[in-house]
């Protein structure tokens, strides 16, 4: 495994000398150069961990929670030096639940990456994985999670401010962030659980009910 911070003619030369067959990357967070693309026998592919052409970007797990998505996956597609543009060639999906952080999605994930090369290195290798465009045109984009996300707005609707700490959980931002909202989260988050609650109880009842 390579994790080089820079992609060095250096870093180029390691990675041929190991004659690769194929280049597998994940959230590495560069754009690769065409000699690194070309570099392995049967070139590069990427997981990224949203169902392309949505959420291309650095925080794809984060931003569909945050955003209410029901449903999110794993897509495998060949690197191109766009940013997570290249063409798909198949998607492993999985179920968001609503309680659901990125944390319990991303370990879900992980295991749909497993099952996603298993289904589709045999036809890499044999010349039959069929890559398709994306629908470029329906492309939306994510962004590098900032410091900035740890702080919730707890005058907005109860349900969006959940939905906001389940995505941006605190396992997936600066440590700094965490130790500074995790003694609000503790005093608020019950009631905010027990508001959401009431607020479906009361639209579960019929029109003319006083609740």
């Amino acid at each position: 495994m390579l994790q080089p911070d820079k992609l060095t003619e250096d870093v180029r030369q390691q990675l041929a000398a190991l004659q690769p067959d194929l280049g597998l990357v994940m959230a590495y967070g560069h754009i690769l150069r065409d000699d690194f693309i070309g570099t392995p026998r049967l070139g590069m592919v990427n997981l990224h961990t949203s169902v392309l052409p949505r959420y291309r970007g650095a925080s794809p797990i984060q931003t569909a929670i945050a955003a209410g998505e029901v449903k999110t996956g794993v897509t495998l597609m060949r690197i191109v030096r766009a940013l997570d543009a290249g063409p798909v060639a198949d998607v492993e999906t999985t179920l968001i639940g609503p309680d659901d952080t990125a944390y319990e999605v991303e370990q879900r994930l992980a295991a749909c990456s497993v099952h996603l090369l298993q289904r589709n290195l045999p036809r890499l290798a044999a010349g039959t994985l069929v890559f398709t465009e994306q629908a470029h045109g329906l492309a939306t984009y994510c962004r590098r999670l900032l410091k900035s996300d740890g702080v919730l707005d707890f005058t907005a609707e109860a349900a969006d401010v959940l939905k906001d700490e389940l995505g941006y959980d605190c396992r997936e931002l600066p440590l700094d962030a965490c130790e500074e909202r995790a003694e609000e989260l503790a005093r608020k988050f019950a009631a905010y659980r027990e508001r959401i609650a009431g607020e479906s109880d009361r639209r579960a009842q019929g029109p003319g009910l006083v609740a």
